[in-house]
């Protein structure tokens, strides 16, 4: 993100940026989750990408992403792109950028096909055109702070600027031509030719082929895996790896298909491949995913791939631009996965630990990571509300066959317009502690249904409204209804209304009890109310709410209140909604996820029961109309470390200055520019500024 500060200047200042940061992902990619399920992100030239096709991927130690194109090299910071190529930058000559590595110094090497060798460091770019020709074609970085630089003419070894020695055929290469570069952890260096794969230790080449195991003689890839080993591409895409000592073959299942284009090996042993026709492939032992077009990935020929230092997976495609998969705090079950579609309502866990899920097409349970549909036997297939009985029967309100029973795998009718009411919409269903059944439908009141029978109050009655929504029991037996107009509480037959505030008239779209029988009502525009000791607390926008709407409430282990809005899912700690309610505090400071932290959509549902449910591993979920989503509080994908400061540029009376290690201003300088950034490629949304000038 590209930001700046202009002033007028009657003396010189001094300037000084500190950032701070807010919660982001920092986790490796979970390798139980399906692809689909990670959170996927895709940047082209429209975003600012010079262009389409990217060559090569780089984080650098100061927290950039370097991006090579065939048009171009970009620099990004998490929001945007910085070009450089001939037009901007005269070292870089040839825009087709063929390889970047960083030295332990933190100097940028940039290797071009067909201009060369240019470097990058406190802002300045620098040409080694004796170094690399015009043939630098790959490039590995030494732990001694060397760099290693492959082409036509040899292995060239470069140090402080100069070229230490360069190795040919003379010295025991197996061809003049190299291709890939590859630094082990013993300092070993590999590189692959035409003719056979080499390996320089000691000052002594050892040359391999065919005969010592390999695939092949031409050899297209390296990759250096983290756990020592070496991963060796040849020709018709058959890869083996260097371990103790030998070669060893890789079996990967003929699915992959395909030319392979890169290899890497992350983190969780996951190996990942760069299809040039089959996308993006993942293989777990014999298991192969692919993510392509259809998808959502940018094209179906990968050509890069790399793994940052927060663990998210980074590709770039020959024709997409770049797609990015990171892990987020939550997972989504979607028709991608498995659902039945992709609109969901309500969501619980039955006593066998599975979760169930009302949408509009059936209900389905999820067991583990396999997912079942069920269909009524009667056709009626949009399913709202969910409860389960005493005795472990799933009851499942509908949008228009009343309440249906499942029973060895088939839905049955427990209660409709047989039962001598009016066609019931099932917003919400409950089983009271004398396991008497309530039923909330819209328009036609509460129904009652005990021992077969059933029994209905309505506003004659003295309930609020007839259009119901959300049912809840308190500890000491006291139902409370939510309906659009209002609350009402039913007790030993009696049915009172609360008309307090700004909760008389709400929408009441979701009702919670706590662990200290804390009722929580969360409403249609009003935002969340807190009934405490008969006091009621109203918490909205004004007081730090994200969201007016509140769909559905839960409290986790740690007695946190979550709340699913229109707009977002988010956590609001008890502290800070205690202070509200004493008045020591104005506002809570919610903490708020979404589409970036692995929903597929960030508006929660509400309206039916439950929407939002906390199962026995402590985990909540959250139905959305893309999916249902789960989250596990107490392993949240935050670092609260702040990302670092940089500043890019700056401008005095009109001169741009592009290296800012030293700065002096001449004197009577009037205006300064000066352009920060703070790099975060996880979530640069979260980033916050705060600059001071002094002088």
């Amino acid at each position: 993100m590209l930001n700046w500060l202009s002033r007028q200047m009657p003396s010189l200042m001094l300037g000084l940026l500190c950032v701070a940061g807010l919660p982001q992902p920092a986790n490796a990619l979970d390798p139980a989750k399906a692809i689909t399920q990670y959170v996927h992100t895709v940047w082209r030239t429209d975003d600012g990408l010079p262009q389409n096709s990217v060559t090569k991927i780089l984080e650098t130690k100061d927290g950039y992403l370097w991006v090579g194109t065939q048009a171009g090299l970009a620099r990004f910071d998490g929001v945007r792109f910085t070009v450089f190529d001939h037009t901007n930058t005269a070292v870089l000559s040839d825009d087709y950028i063929s390889d970047l590595v960083e030295d332990r110094d933190g100097t940028l090497w940039i290797a071009t096909v067909n201009g060369g060798l240019a470097s990058f460091r406190d802002g300045v770019f620098s040409h080694f055109g004796a170094i690399g020709s015009r043939s630098g074609w790959s490039l590995a970085a030494d732990s001694d702070g060397s760099v290693w630089i492959g082409g036509v003419g040899g292995l060239k070894h470069v140090g402080n600027g100069k070229v230490i020695k360069v190795y040919t055929t003379a010295d025991g290469l197996s061809a003049d031509k190299v291709g890939q570069i590859a630094v082990g952890r013993d300092r070993s260096v590999w590189f692959g030719t035409p003719a056979g794969l080499d390996r320089l230790a000691n000052g002594r080449i050892q040359a391999y082929s065919i005969k010592d195991g390999l695939p092949n003689d031409m050899v297209t890839g390296l990759y250096p895996a983290a756990d020592g080993t070496l991963w060796v591409k040849t020709r018709n895409a058959d890869i083996v790896r260097w371990i103790n000592g030998r070669f060893e073959p890789l079996s990967i299942p003929d699915v992959v298909g395909g030319t392979i284009r890169d290899v890497l090996l992350d983190r969780d042993g996951n190996l990942w491949i760069a299809s040039g026709t089959e996308g993006l492939v993942r293989v777990k032992g014999q298991q192969v995913s692919r993510f392509r077009i259809k998808d959502g990935l940018s094209s179906d020929s990968v050509a890069s791939l790399y793994e940052d230092r927060d663990g998210d997976l980074w590709v770039g495609t020959t024709s997409g631009g770049l797609d990015r998969f990171r892990d987020g705090s939550f997972t989504t079950y979607a028709k991608e996965e498995g659902l039945s579609v992709d609109q969901t309502y309500s969501v619980i866990e039955d006593h066998a630990g599975d979760i169930w899920v009302t949408t509009s097409d059936g209900l389905d349970q999820l067991h583990g990571n396999q997912i079942r549909v069920y269909k009524s036997d009667d056709k009626v297939l949009d399913t709202w509300a969910l409860w389960e009985d005493h005795a472990s029967n799933l009851l499942v309100g509908t949008s228009s066959g009343g309440v249906l029973r499942l029973i060895d795998g088939h839905l049955v009718s427990m209660l409709s317009e047989r039962d001598g009411i009016p066609p019931l919409q099932v917003s919400a269903i409950l089983e009271d502690a004398m396991h008497q059944f309530w039923v909330a439908p819209r328009g036609v009141g509460l129904v009652r249904f005990v021992n077969g029978k059933a029994s209905l109050y309505s506003t004659s009655d003295g309930l609020r409204s007839n259009g119901l929504y959300s049912l809840a029991e308190g500890v000491d037996g006291t139902i409370w209804i939510g309906s659009d107009n209002g609350l009402n509480s039913i007790r030993n037959g009696h049915i009172a209304g609360y008309s307090t505030g700004n909760l008389a008239g709400a929408w009441v779209i979701s009702l919670y009890f706590d662990s200290s029988n804390t009722l929580w009502i969360g409403t249609f525009g009003r935002g969340l109310f807190r009934l405490q000791n008969g006091r009621f607390t109203q918490y909205t926008t004004h007081q730090g709410l994200p969201d007016d709407t509140i769909n559905g409430v839960v409290e986790d282990g740690a007695r946190n209140v979550w709340i699913g809005t229109d707009h977002n899912i988010a956590r609001l700690t008890r502290q800070d909604l205690d202070a509200v309610a004493a008045g020591s505090s104005p506002s809570v400071t919610p903490l708020v996820f979404g589409k970036g932290d692995g929903m597929k959509s960030s508006e929660a549902e509400g309206g039916t029961h439950p929407s939002a449910w906390r199962a026995h591993d402590g985990r909540l979920w959250f139905p959305t109309n893309r999916g249902v989503v789960v989250v596990d509080p107490a392993h949240l994908l935050i670092d609260n470390r702040p990302p670092p400061a940089r500043i890019e540029e700056m401008v005095a009376d009109e001169v741009l200055i592009h290296s800012i290690t030293a700065v002096r201003l001449p004197a009577g300088t009037r205006r300064l520019e000066i352009r920060y950034t703070a790099p975060n490629l996880s979530s640069p949304e979260r980033t916050r500024f705060r600059y001071r000038l002094d002088g």
